[in-house]
């Protein structure tokens, strides 16, 4: 029977990994290069091909890396002797333009290779979540995490597009883990991989930087936690040598983990850096500080990226300061939009369980720790000694929205998506302690009997049924939603057809949809006829449309002044007043509005 019952466990999981995998994979073929992507993409090539960090330094390299890594499988042609290369301060969108669609390169080829490493990111991290969550919540109830998390309509979005996020998810979630696996039994291979690890996150992407902060703050939090634990059975002459070694081997650990991460960021921007010539450095970076308000800092960065042995670690520091001057408040003001398009694309369904999985969570911590403000217990340390992992994730899904609140990001809803296994993992938890110690008898599972036992369905718990029919409707939501996971809205939202009108243009239209617009011209266009069309960046827009298309503006008024009868915008876009009482002739995609004006 138990054999039977990890063969079906495994066939469960590698279901869900498997109708993840096609989703992304056919996706990556429908959607057009969103904005930033291809800058990513080309910088990545750049750094990998020619040991050259010119471009795009606001972003650390290995997600970049990963994406363009199987490029170097096949013949693409680099524009290594453009003056925009040459002679430019960043100029990654004018190179990444000529590297996509004037080098006589197939963009589409690029693109659907270079989206291979974020798809591969997604659906590791859904496994690795599964092994993770067997050990804390059980081996039935770890397939729910896994399952949220890898039908996601954000993770599905960010896994098929050749960004950055998804690794940086992924090697955020394993810098966690590790080091809380690390404070549970420390040892030096632990410690190690910890390192390793937090290394690897923090090449990934700056918001990274935010283990800094927590790590220290769960190390103290799990330090006087042992203290308190240990106080009672150790004698009163030995305490302070006792607590004070720990204290000392937790710090020498901590510092030991910083260091290593140092020596890879060191190290690979060191490697990074070997084609990229020192006085081309330095004028980039005197270009780029030139106006940073705090002169240690732009001094510093300038002398640094003069010295050949220091120069790869100039490079990443420039890259933070640029990363957090652009994000940081002038003034605090809690940044609530990401809160509200949460909650309007995140699916109704895990919305329910987050919301059952939370209030039973902040109810037994508030219990617990009542109990203790009144001294009648000390139940918050009980829980501490039995729920640490829990506690720490909690404490990293807090810290991280907090940023998330704080910062003046335009990553929009994608800057959440660490947090978002831990998320699910908490919520997994949650709704298994809401079933109590019952565990789900797979055998019995309401998904057989609703198609093998209909009567005996009838019979199931009330609790039982409300999570088979979230779980169906998540499911549902997602399957619905493909291949438009971008643009993806909840019924709060009024569906994703609707959700523009509530969401943040980056989390609704990222010009995803040029290639649909190319199709439905194709098919719809009479003969020789043209259509105006509001992009942003011509240059895709010639490669998809070549002479059908006609850039187009707002500013330039009604097409038919240039005898073009035909209109696309995005749908976003709400600056052509004169189009009010117009009906649109027909919407491509989720993102684009056409209308036909001769009419």
């Amino acid at each position: 029977m138990s054999r039977l019952s990890v063969l079906a466990r495994l066939l469960i999981l590698s279901a869900i990994i498997f109708l993840a995998a096609v989703m992304m994979l056919k996706t990556t073929s429908s959607d057009s290069a969103i904005t930033g992507e291809a800058e990513t993409v080309t910088a990545g090539y750049s750094h990998i091909r020619f040991l050259d960090y010119r471009l795009d330094p606001e972003q650390p390299p290995l997600g970049k890396i990963l994406a363009a890594a199987p490029l170097l499988l096949g013949k693409v042609s680099f524009p290594i002797n453009s003056l925009n290369w040459q002679r430019d301060i960043n100029g990654k969108e004018e190179i990444s333009n000529q590297f996509f669609y004037t080098q006589g390169n197939d963009p589409d080829l690029i693109l659907r290779y270079s989206r291979l490493a974020s798809i591969a990111a997604i659906l590791l991290l859904a496994i690795l979540l599964y092994i993770l969550a067997k050990d804390l919540i059980g081996k039935w109830w770890a397939l729910l995490p896994s399952f949220l998390f890898a039908f996601s309509p954000l993770a599905l979005a960010y896994g098929h597009y050749a960004t950055i996020n998804a690794w940086v998810t992924i090697t955020i979630f394993a810098a966690v883990v590790s080091f809380l696996k690390f404070l549970e039994s420390p040892s030096r291979k632990k410690m190690l991989l910890s390192g390793l690890l937090f290394g690897l996150a923090q090449i990934t992407g700056f918001s990274a930087l935010i283990l800094i902060p927590y790590f220290v703050l769960i190390l103290f939090i799990f330090y006087f936690w042992s203290v308190h634990r240990d106080w009672q059975t150790t004698e009163s002459e030995q305490r302070i040598n006792r607590f004070a070694k720990r204290a000392a081997r937790y710090c020498n650990g901590l510092l030991a983990i910083f260091f290593t991460g140092l020596l890879i960021i060191v190290s690979s921007y060191a490697l990074l850096t070997l084609g990229y010539p020192i006085e081309k450095q330095k004028t980039d970076t005197k270009f780029i500080t030139n106006d940073f308000p705090i002169t240690w800092i732009k001094d510093g960065l300038n002398y640094l990226s003069g010295v050949p042995a220091l120069r790869g670690f100039s490079q990443y520091a420039l890259g933070a300061a640029v990363h957090y001057r652009t994000e940081a408040p002038i003034n605090w003001n809690p940044n609530f939009a990401v809160l509200k398009t949460f909650f309007l694309k995140e699916p109704i369904a895990s919305l329910l369980l987050i919301t059952i999985a939370a209030g039973l969570a902040i109810w037994n911590i508030l219990r617990a720790t009542w109990s203790m403000l009144r001294r009648r217990s000390h139940n918050f340390f009980d829980y501490l000694s039995t729920s640490f992992f829990e506690f720490s994730v909690m404490i990293f899904v807090g810290l991280s929205w907090a940023a998330a609140l704080s910062l003046n990001s335009s990553e929009g809803y994608e800057q959440i998506l660490p947090t978002l296994p831990f998320l699910y993992l908490l919520t997994a938890g949650g709704v298994r302690k809401w079933f109590g110690e019952k565990t789900l008898d797979p055998a019995k599972n309401f998904v057989i009997k609703i198609f093998l036992v209909y009567e005996e369905f009838l019979q199931l718990s009330l609790q039982t049924t409300l999570l088979g029919a979230l779980i169906v409707g998540y499911a549902a939501t997602t399957l619905i939603a493909y291949p438009h996971f971008l643009p993806f809205g909840n019924l709060f939202a009024g569906g994703t057809k609707n959700a523009y009108a509530h969401l943040d243009e980056s989390d609704y239209n990222r010009g995803q949809d040029l290639k649909r617009l190319a199709d439905w011209a194709r098919l719809n266009l009479p003969d020789q006829e043209k259509i105006a069309v509001d992009y942003s960046d011509e240059t895709s827009l010639k490669h998809y449309l070549g002479d059908a298309a006609h850039p187009w503006a707002s500013s330039l008024g009604s097409p038919l002044e240039e005898g073009i009868n035909w209109l696309a915008i995005p749908v976003t876009n709400k600056n052509y007043v004169w189009l009010n009482g117009i009906e649109p002739y027909d919407r491509v995609g989720k993102t684009i509005t056409v209308y036909r004006l001769s009419n």
